[in-house]
């Protein structure tokens, strides 16, 4: 945070939300910076891409996008989506997981006739011991697999830095679709949402959003439940990518509001605080 001179983002999203949002958004397109480097052939900021066509300053606008995005493609093809993939059946195994009872793994004894189960080794050890006179020399954890020594070592820091650049490009998408008011594609990323509230133990966001789902999928009316995709985002200013949510802009109402209503002082009554309430809405819309 200091590195990016984010350090007012220090107090955490739950405290201070613009300024840690800023932060992951700066963190995330470092991430993504230094992920092209290495698919670009580049050791520095200065230095040129090791594949970078001669020609390619002479051809057209379309030519040049169509470069662009496929080397792009090849970024996210290398360090994101094997591993959103992977990072989705952890999750989706994780919800599994936890919608089910748990099962202690039960443990057979290892006399050929004897059809006793336990559930801890050291009980097992205990009784084969006594009844069956059987020795193994193990200790109580000696039932665990060992690693072998063909298996390579997990390198869980590229591990880490892959699945927070793909879950900074999933927020980056949200924040996108909001600026560019896309209804269908921010439906779309709930889906996604979804498994994260649940995997994580989110349960009212994760409801919320299941509900979101069912209203527009099944409960209301096609003209209803397209009002309710759409119908999402304000643009007070006009232009493309200028959208904001809407809950965002009722926020910045009530706050306008009560400004005012801190303004009259002892003339505040039930009828001045309707008028002025009245005249913020009409003024604003």
């Amino acid at each position: 945070m200091n590195r990016v001179k984010c350090s007012n983002a220090k107090k955490g999203p739950h405290h201070a939300y613009n300024a840690y949002k800023d932060f992951v958004r700066k963190d995330t397109s470092a991430l993504f910076i230094a992920a092209a480097m290495e698919v670009f052939g580049m050791d520095n900021m200065e230095d040129v891409p090791k594949d970078f066509p001669h020609d390619i300053m002479d051809k057209t606008k379309e030519e040049q996008r169509s470069w662009l995005h496929s080397k792009v493609a090849q970024v996210v093809d290398k360090f994101v989506t094997t591993t959103d993939i992977a990072n989705m059946m952890d999750i989706y195994n994780g919800v599994s997981k936890a919608s089910q009872p748990r099962q202690r793994e039960e443990l057979s004894c290892r006399e050929p006739e004897c059809h006793r189960k336990f559930v801890y080794p050291k009980s097992r050890l205990t009784h084969e011991q006594k009844c069956h006179g059987l020795d193994f020399g193990e200790t109580p954890d000696s039932h665990k697999e060992e690693p072998t020594a063909k298996s390579s070592p997990r390198d869980y820091k590229k591990e880490h830095t892959e699945a927070r650049l793909s879950f900074g490009f999933f927020l980056e998408n949200m924040q996108d679709a909001v600026k560019e008011g896309d209804g269908e594609r921010l439906i779309r990323l709930y889906r996604v949402a979804l498994l994260f509230y649940r995997a994580y133990g989110h349960t009212q966001y994760a409801y919320s959003t299941l509900l979101l789902h069912a209203q527009v999928n099944a409960v209301l009316s096609p003209a209803k439940a397209h009002s309710l995709k759409w119908n999402r985002f304000f643009n007070g200013k006009g232009g493309k990518g200028k959208n904001i949510p809407l809950d965002l802009h009722l926020e910045h109402l009530n706050n306008f509001l009560k400004s005012f209503l801190k303004g009259m002082g002892p003339n505040l009554s039930e009828a001045s605080a309707d008028r002025v309430s009245l005249w913020d809405h009409s003024e604003r819309f």
